[in-house]
């Protein structure tokens, strides 16, 4: 089952993609959990598989806790030192066999370097960590097909660090794929089949970059002028993290024009979801306006022909066999 988790209030809910109809439909709940704290934006969360436990990582720990809200198990990341804006990042993969998590110790001033931890999913204790060379404020994970995990650091004006993790019978493999120099971009989805990777500007934003996996190696640039032949380069923007496979040989990159209505300066951007095909490099359209979400951040594109796209607080999960040219 293929969830999505988002906050309500101060709950957090976890919703079955796979039981959305992907016609326009909002998405079906399906568990709803309560953490502890109040400062929910401050946390990282993730659900195991069967909707029983969510795992809910601050700054300073990690914390699983069942439907009710009590919690199962608790692991102590460390004294932070330091009142900067370190976030702890968790994810668990879709066997449930383990919970990582991304320790931004250099920030919190807890070591001189980033720790990547795999947790027991039943008592949260220690089964193997890395020391990451790399300094970030805050970091992704990424689920690889081959059962692995992608994980981005960014380090702010420093770029980006990248890493890929398995976890084997007992022992923790990690491979630095940004050991030859740090990424300008940030990786945000991995193709259906886990040979590609697409990444996004954090500062310029004036592109988007896919990559082979695992090299890493850029392999197509897209740039403004690709995406949005004809725009003003200094009004649009390549929305930072938002972009995504539609298919194994469909993308989709999210443009904003922050400045579509200079009559109305209160009025939201404009969000062209354009969609590039893989095989030429080429722009063949974008989502029709209705389906395309008036949330820049809240979309995710599914891998299956199917993308999820935030309206007015709603998440809905769409599909279309028709799509509009790209007229500028």
């Amino acid at each position: 089952m293929r969830t999505h988790l988002y906050r309500d209030g101060g709950s957090v809910v976890v919703a079955d993609v796979d039981a959305t109809a992907a016609d326009g439909s909002e998405l079906v709940e399906a568990a709803r959990f309560t953490p502890p704290g109040s400062d929910l934006g401050r946390f990282s969360f993730a659900a195991f598989p069967d909707l029983s436990r969510l795992v809910c990582a601050s700054p300073d720990s990690v914390v699983c806790v069942d439907a009710s809200g009590v919690v199962v198990w608790e692991h102590d990341l460390g004294v932070r030192r330091t009142e900067g804006l370190a976030r702890t990042s968790v994810a668990v993969p879709a066997d449930g066999t383990v919970v990582w998590v991304y320790a931004a110790d250099a920030l919190a001033g807890r070591g001189e370097s980033d720790r990547w931890l795999v947790l027991a999913p039943a008592t949260g204790d220690l089964l193997a960590q890395k020391a990451l060379d790399c300094e970030g404020h805050d970091a992704d994970h990424l689920h690889h097909p081959d059962g692995g995990l992608l994980l981005s650091v960014g380090m702010g004006q420093d770029g980006t660090a990248v890493f890929h993790g398995r976890y084997d019978d007992g022992t923790l493999s990690v491979t630095d794929l940004s050991a030859d120099g740090v990424w300008d971009t940030i990786p945000c989805a991995i193709s259906p089949d886990g040979n590609l990777m697409v990444s996004t500007a954090q500062s310029c934003q004036d592109n988007g970059k896919v990559h082979r996996f695992p090299d890493g190696d850029v392999i197509a640039t897209l740039t403004l002028e690709t995406l949005y032949p004809g725009g003003d380069p200094e009004e649009l923007v390549v929305e930072y993290g938002c972009a995504g496979f539609l298919d194994q040989q469909t993308l989709i990159v999210t443009v904003v024009d922050e400045n579509w209505d200079e009559e109305n300066p209160g009025a939201p951007s404009e969000i062209r979801r354009v969609l590039v095909d893989l095989t030429t490099g080429e722009r063949i359209g974008h989502l029709p306006p209705d389906q395309a979400g008036n949330d820049p951040d809240d979309f995710r594109p599914l891998g299956d022909g199917t993308w999820l796209a935030a309206c007015d607080g709603r998440t809905r999960r769409h599909r279309s066999s028709a799509f509009f040219n790209l007229s500028v």
